[in-house]
């Protein structure tokens, strides 16, 4: 069996989640070729995919080693140093997968969500908007896009993508809860209540939409059921304030 046929074997065991058959082909291609980078980085990717996240670091670091400019290698090696709170390694590593493969929406989103945690919206809307010219079929990176407009102000950008992602994915509780931010900063309460009961609905512990169901409910002057949803709300998450006054919601 040549190397690649033994790496190609291995894949039908990655897909039933058979990691011990998938890693036991890897090893055989890596013993028939030690200089066979594929193998490498299949094998760190199933480990990473098993949690054996510093299994996976040897190898991907093997499999870059062997080919600098292998691509995968650099964004799933990424994603190991994101996990393990190596934010600087994580997106010079990003970084360096999407400058050899530009159109890389999965690590463009990737990237594009650090940045937001990060609370750098202007770069996570670049990178938003790259992974939506790449691949325009994940509703999830329409709705990350909406709640960064939103953030940044551009309000009706923000309700296009919200529309767009309950599209590919109805009734969806975080976009509903993206789209109601975006109408509470436009002023239009009824509206970002109505999406915000529609998100509780579902998730009825979405601090977020209690957060900001209570922000709309004072506004309307409902005191009482104001305080009783904020309440709630930093029962979930105590930070959520300062949250919102980030996305200049207050």
């Amino acid at each position: 069996m040549t190397r690649s046929t033994t790496t190609t074997a291995a894949i039908p065991y990655i897909g039933k989640n058979d990691y011990a058959h998938a890693l036991a082909d890897y090893d055989q291609a890596i013993k028939l070729d030690r200089t066979f980078a594929l193998a490498y980085f299949n094998r760190g990717t199933a480990y990473r995919e098993h949690g054996e996240a510093d299994r996976a670091l040897a190898d991907l670091d093997m499999a870059i080693k062997l080919d600098p400019n292998y691509g995968p290698a650099y964004g799933n090696r990424a994603r190991i140093f994101r996990d393990k709170g190596e934010r600087a390694r994580a997106l010079a590593d990003f970084g360096k997968s999407l400058q050899l493969m530009p159109n890389n929406d999965r690590d463009a989103y990737a990237r594009a969500n650090m940045y937001f945690d990060d609370h750098d919206y202007p770069r996570a809307l670049e990178d938003y908007d790259r992974a939506i010219k790449a691949n325009a079929s994940y509703a999830g990176v329409f709705n990350a896009r909406c709640v960064t407009r939103a953030i940044l102000g551009q309000l009706q950008e923000a309700l296009a993508d919200c529309e767009q992602s309950l599209r590919m994915r109805p009734g969806d509780p975080y976009t509903l809860d993206s789209r109601a931010l975006t109408y509470l900063k436009l002023g239009n309460l009824d509206a970002a209540i109505a999406d915000y009961d529609a998100a509780l609905s579902a998730k009825p512990e979405l601090d977020s939409a209690l957060y900001g169901r209570g922000l709309a409910k004072r506004k309307k002057g409902d005191a009482d059921g104001a305080e009783r949803d904020i309440a709630a709300a930093k029962a979930v998450n105590a930070g959520i304030a300062d949250l919102f006054a980030r996305y200049g919601v207050q």
